[in-house]
């Protein structure tokens, strides 16, 4: 029992030692950040996603709009994730992308473009939105962004302002963005 006991100390010590070394617990605790931080070993691109995609928001139930899918593309997914009022008695309208990683690199559908430069990462909100409502078509002004808030990825918002629409109107706003980016991250191979 005595020469169980250190063993197994020592090959969960070995185990930790090398899941540490190899950026396991880095992945695993801060996902697409951790593999993006990798300046060394990570090539990285960005690039802009043609089309538009459009989703419907209701302004009289905003519960109701959580969940609401913009863009989904194999594991990259572009989401409402909420719709509130402002302390301005504007609405804002959150989008929360996500992507997928593992030790080969990320990849990442957003608004933001995680762009490396030569002093760190830029992360500039690159996409463009508007919204149809009531047969007139009208530009939402960038909100807010969080980059690599999550895990898996980021969020972004815009303004929807109150002058312009009608709460009490049970017609949907169609919101349609452009100009989304896709975020790749790629390890880079040892030659």
């Amino acid at each position: 029992m005595n020469f169980k006991s250190p063993l197994l100390f020592i090959n969960v010590v070995a185990l930790l030692g090398f899941l540490w070394i190899t950026g396991f617990f880095g992945i695993w605790i801060h996902g697409i950040k951790a593999v993006s931080e990798d300046a060394g070993d990570i090539f990285t691109q960005a690039y802009p996603v043609e089309g538009n995609y459009t989703v419907k928001i209701s302004l009289s139930n905003l519960e109701k709009n959580e969940g609401k899918v913009l863009y989904e593309e194999e594991n990259n997914k572009i989401y409402v994730s909420e719709v509130f009022i402002d302390t301005n008695s504007n609405y804002q309208v959150v989008f929360r992308s996500s992507g997928n990683y593992n030790f080969s690199g990320a990849t990442l559908v957003s608004g933001i473009e995680h762009a490396r430069q030569n002093n760190g990462y830029t992360d500039i909100l690159q996409a463009k939105a508007t919204a149809a409502y009531q047969g007139r078509t009208f530009e939402l002004f960038p909100a807010g962004s969080a980059p690599l808030k999550y895990k898996d990825g980021d969020e972004f918002s815009f303004y929807l302002y109150a002058s312009d629409v009608d709460p009490e109107n049970e017609e949907a706003v169609e919101i349609t963005l452009s100009n989304l980016y896709i975020n790749f991250w790629a390890r880079k191979p040892n030659l």
